[in-house]
């Protein structure tokens, strides 16, 4: 029985339900979501982060697994053998054991209590009523604290998080993955802990754009991406590309000649119908009787504008489909400094003080397999010149500022 560390791709499933738990996992570093599935889709019960514990119920029986432990960023976790854990119980004191017993208990009936209450409820990682809000803030953050230049708008990503959740109260999870989702389009990169935001126009006009068809209109089919639509709209912008603008954005087009242009790209069986459908995804146009055969009229501008948002909404809802953004690849990467819970702390407290504490304590700390070495946990009783870990009950030095085995701070 070992002691290892494992190393968990972004998407990588950690634990599947109906797995038997032979292992305890301790969470080094990353973040990992657990879910249930209901009608083929994940909901998201809760996000783990360091210092976090998974599957410590099976150390006082047998377990199954119930859910979905999926890794939403790289990740890295401790892997302590259940038979191992069990055995460093029974050489415990009887109380130690009842006061582990009764907290693993606790703990376990909240968390049942919170998987029945997200599960009677759709939980999506970008739920429409905040879809608009996550990247108004992007942008009136990076306005506010970010210095405009050539090559985009530039702003320290450190004070981007921390302005964005302390002023607008954006969680950091989603915070992060919006971002994620400019990262992988293009519109963003992030380098040095500097993030670059080249589209300032193009996430306003999304975000606006949002908010109007989700809070004032009736129809929520504007909000649904349709691969057929958006081939039609981009064709057709093709097609007019040829003929002039007037100063006014509005193109006039001849239909027939309009007509024969979409089906040499579409195909033969493309009908007129299917170019005026595209009102309904709010995109207006209005034909003109001649002569001739008539002319399309219509607002460039829109149409071009409206490719782009549906761009924006497709990347949304894969991420609503997998739960998390897969920017791999794109320029830069995402990560959080410090663990959520330290960016809210109470008013009295000095801010600054416990995010620098915090983020020494859970993102720089390392256990000493990082040195070569996997953490050995005890095996004989405790002697009477031992000095014990309040958190892991391990061997400590009085010189030590910390335990090296669980990071806890020792006084």
């Amino acid at each position: 029985m070992k002691i290892t560390t494992r190393t968990l791709k972004t998407g990588q499933m950690l634990l599947k339900p109906g797995t038997r738990i032979e292992n305890l996992y301790i969470l080094q570093s990353g973040c990992v979501s657990i879910c249930l599935t209901k009608n083929s889709r994940l909901i998201e019960v809760a996000k783990l982060f360091s210092p976090f514990s998974i599957g410590d119920e099976a150390a006082f029986g047998p377990l199954s697994w119930t859910s979905t432990a999926l890794a939403l960023r790289d990740s890295s976790v401790i892997e302590i053998p259940v038979a191992l854990v069990r055995e460093q119980l029974d050489k415990a004191p009887l109380m130690h054991r009842m006061l582990i017993k009764a907290l693993s208990d606790t703990c376990k009936a909240s968390f049942a209590e919170l998987k029945a209450q997200r599960s009677n409820r759709e939980t999506l990682p970008c739920p429409p009523e905040f879809t608009s809000k996550i990247f108004g803030v992007i942008f009136h953050t990076a306005r506010i604290l970010g210095t405009a230049g050539d090559r985009g708008t530039s702003v320290s990503w450190e004070a981007f998080r921390d302005y964005a959740h302390e002023v607008f109260d954006e969680p950091l999870h989603r915070l992060e993955d919006g971002i994620g989702v400019l990262l992988k389009m293009g519109y963003a990169s992030l380098h040095q802990e500097t993030l670059t935001i080249y589209e300032m126009k193009q996430i306003e006009a999304f975000f606006e754009y949002y908010s109007n068809s989700y809070f004032r209109s009736s129809n929520k089919d504007f909000l649904k991406t349709d691969p057929k639509s958006t081939k039609v709209t981009e064709e057709f912008i093709k097609v007019s590309n040829n003929y002039p603008t007037d100063r006014g954005g509005f193109a006039h087009l001849p239909f027939k000649a309009t007509m024969d242009a979409m089906k040499a790209a579409l195909g033969q069986s493309f009908e007129s119908d299917q170019l005026f459908r595209l009102e309904q995804k709010g995109l207006l146009m209005k034909r003109v009787a001649n002569a001739e055969g008539g002319t399309l009229s219509f607002y460039k501008p829109d149409f071009e504008q409206m490719i782009l948002n549906w761009k924006v909404l497709k990347e949304i809802e894969t991420w609503n489909e997998n739960g998390f953004v897969n920017s791999e690849g794109s320029a830069g990467a995402v990560t959080l400094a410090i663990h959520p819970s330290a960016a809210s702390q109470p008013a009295e407290v000095d801010y600054a003080a416990e995010r620098q504490r915090f983020s020494a304590l859970l993102t720089n700390w390392k256990p000493a397999a990082s040195e070569g070495k996997v953490p050995q946990i005890r095996t004989e009783t405790r002697k009477p010149e031992e000095l014990w870990c309040p958190v892991c009950m391990s061997v400590i030095q009085k010189s030590w500022k910390s335990c090296e085995v669980c990071g806890n701070p020792i006084a």
